[in-house]
């Protein structure tokens, strides 16, 4: 049985400074724009996942409660398999955050 090996770049291994932020900066606007004037559809929804990502300098400063929400909409709009795994994702890092940030308050004098 062949096995498939997955070329993947986790968010936290991508090195941001490699990402073309002139053309995030000039997106950024253009994604809110298609939230106030077009109104909310999936593809919408779907970049400003992708801007929160963008906006964020290192992979911990992510907006995860935000995205949660997001993907929230986007399972109303457009239900699939992949965005249910990915709000998944997203409501375990916000979990992981809570829990790092109860340790971290246990060990602090």
């Amino acid at each position: 049985m062949p096995t498939t090996k997955l070329d993947v770049d986790l968010l936290e291994e991508q090195d941001r400074i490699r990402w073309n932020h002139q053309q995030i900066a000039e997106a950024l606007p253009l994604v809110e724009e298609s939230l106030c004037v077009g109104g909310t559809n999936s593809y919408a929804v779907q970049a400003a996942i992708a801007a929160l990502h963008c906006q964020a300098t290192r992979a911990e400063e992510t907006d995860w409660k935000q995205i949660v929400r997001l993907y929230d909409l986007l399972d109303r709009l457009q239900p699939s398999p992949i965005v249910s795994l990915n709000r998944a994702v997203a409501v375990a890092m916000v979990s992981e955050r809570r829990f790092l940030e109860r340790r971290l308050g246990e060990v602090q004098p």
